[in-house]
């Protein structure tokens, strides 16, 4: 039991990370967030230039993220479900710093959405913890 959750988490986990980033690559134009945090909260105007950039930026960090997660599919299904326990740590890694990165990116812009990528590296260690506990610890009561 505890081992199929564990994989179905390492599943979602990855494919939520992967559509979060296409999602990120559709932005065409700055959200109300950014726009505060970028102009200062209105005091100045943002120039074109540089909002532009700001979105480029954040299309080359979905790449990341879209590349983290494809990565993070392939080596559930070709590592972990396998049993290599090294592809769960790969992908522990992965998600840990990419994910992590991402939700303190979006709190310190004053985002609600950090919450959203915070669940997903709790959805990971969690997954983790349950790959990775020993077998007693789930023993039934005789």
């Amino acid at each position: 039991m505890r081992r199929k959750l564990a994989l179905a988490l390492y599943y979602a986990v990855p494919l939520l990370v992967l559509l979060g980033g296409i999602g990120d690559l559709a932005i065409t134009e700055l959200l109300e967030t950014q726009r505060a945090f970028l102009s200062g909260q209105g005091a100045y105007p943002i120039p074109p230039p540089a909002e532009r950039a700001f979105i480029e930026l954040l299309h080359a960090m979905a790449g990341g993220l879209v590349a983290v997660g494809a990565s993070g599919l392939l080596l559930t299904h070709f590592g972990i479900r396998a049993g290599q326990r090294w592809a769960a740590v790969a992908l522990l890694i992965a998600i840990l710093c990419s994910e992590g990165a991402n939700t303190v990116g979006m709190y310190l812009l004053g985002s609600p959405f950090y919450m959203v990528t915070g669940t997903y590296v709790a959805l990971i260690l969690v997954a983790t913890a349950l790959a990775f506990a020993p077998t007693f610890a789930f023993a039934e009561a005789r």
